[in-house]
């Protein structure tokens, strides 16, 4: 409770890597009660920062529902955008989902990924 605590006040302010973890806290019921569409909403802020394991979570939460209704096509962008920014567990995930998806699908995929990718990087 008192690392949920800390971890908040620092999402609050902005902190990329704060927001991840309030994220993935909120998911597993860790410090704060079980919500999903908390933890979504937290790891999109965080992954927006270019948090790659922000960007792996929200593809996560996509892939499962959780929190934000479920898209095998959102959750090829997210792992895409992750794998992308050096998440290596995002590849596996990326092509499982992008299995799941259409041609047309994946090439469009693949160029919104590019867009968030040159937009969703992580701040140096």
């Amino acid at each position: 409770e008192e690392s949920a605590k800390w971890y908040l006040l620092a999402a609050e302010e902005g902190d990329a890597h704060a927001q991840y973890m309030v994220g993935a806290m909120y998911g597993y019921g860790v410090g704060f009660a079980k919500d999903d569409q908390a933890s979504a909403n937290w790891l999109r802020r965080s992954a927006e920062q270019g948090d790659a394991e922000g960007q792996y979570f929200l593809g996560n939460r996509y892939a499962e529902g959780k929190g934000v209704p479920q898209s095998d096509y959102d959750a090829y962008v997210w792992f895409s955008v992750a794998a992308a920014n050096g998440n290596g567990e995002a590849e596996r995930n990326r092509d499982y989902a992008m299995s799941q998806l259409t041609p047309e699908q994946v090439k469009e995929g693949r160029e919104l990924a590019g867009e968030y990718f040159g937009k969703y990087q992580p701040k140096q």
